[in-house]
């Protein structure tokens, strides 16, 4: 269900970078969000999840994970969301290009001098 798509974009080799596979929990149901593709005159569905991981889980973080089809795979990418709901338990592989860290609650936000 979650494999990616022959002609996906960004394609990963298991020899481009380490691969890493995490279990979660859907903490809601599976959305398709429409992206611009590299060169803004198209877009992309893309399914996107939020999950809890499942194991030590002591600072209570949750992991967004999107998928990019082209265009032409809308429909596997709408039947894919369909059938992730809330609660059901996942596994997805990815490698740590790319990997967006977000810190959604910051307490403060300062200007520092730069060097």
């Amino acid at each position: 269900m979650l494999d990616a798509p022959d002609d996906a974009p960004n394609s990963l080799q298991a020899s481009d970078d380490l691969v890493i596979e995490i279990h979660g929990r859907m903490a809601s149901h599976a959305v398709i969000r429409n992206q611009l593709d590299a060169d803004g005159t198209h877009t992309r569905p893309v399914l996107c999840l939020d999950l809890t991981p499942i194991g030590s889980n002591l600072l209570h973080r949750r992991i967004h994970v999107e998928q990019a089809f082209p265009e032409n795979k809308r429909k596997e990418a709408e039947a894919s969301a369909a059938a992730l709901k809330r609660g059901t338990h996942v596994s997805f592989r990815t490698t740590l290009i790319d990997m967006l860290t977000v810190f959604p609650h910051v307490l403060s936000v300062a200007i520092t001098p730069s060097h």
